[in-house]
């Protein structure tokens, strides 16, 4: 029985010398190298929120790291306004203004200068850090098609810049 202990005590304190050992080598041998850059004034623009009529078949995607919104509307009725709408989110903490949109990639089956498009957002906006803005963007389509049933895709593209005073 004597002996059993010796056994114990002794795997015991060479556990402990092995962990003493491994410690040691890691806090002498191992230590942070690098560097980091504080970003002290930053801003972000977040698009989030869509809202559509629960009756429309349109879609819309939200791609936020390149700030724009691509719809799909794929029954454009003469005479009808379509509207739908989403937040603009100014996540950083720097202000921004609103250089604008601009509607690209404008695909449809009909004449497109039948068809009108216009958000709320209006150009040399402030958007403060932290705060966030509904837009609101409208779609009518003023042409006559009696063949077929007029559908039209677009991309909305914002830009932003910081507010220097």
């Amino acid at each position: 029985m004597k002996h059993e202990h010796k056994y114990i005590a002794l795997i015991i304190l060479f556990v402990i010398l092995v962990f003493s050992i491994c410690f040691t080598y890691v806090f002498i041998h191992y230590k942070e190298k690098g560097s980091i850059e504080v970003i002290k004034n930053y801003y972000e623009v977040n698009i989030s929120n869509a809202k559509i009529d629960y009756e429309s078949s349109m879609s819309i995607k939200i791609n936020n790291e390149e700030n724009y919104i691509h719809v799909d509307i794929p029954d454009l009725k003469e005479k009808d306004v379509i509207e739908f709408s989403y937040d603009i989110s100014n996540i950083g903490n720097v202000d921004l203004i609103t250089e604008g949109y601009v509607i690209t990639n404008l695909f449809s089956n009909v004449d497109t200068s039948n068809i009108d498009i216009k958000a709320s957002l209006v150009k040399d906006e402030v958007l403060r850090g932290s705060d966030s803005k509904k837009i609101i963007v409208k779609v009518k389509y003023s042409g006559k098609n009696d063949k077929e049933i007029p559908h039209c895709s677009f991309n909305i593209n914002y830009s932003f810049k910081e507010l220097t005073l």
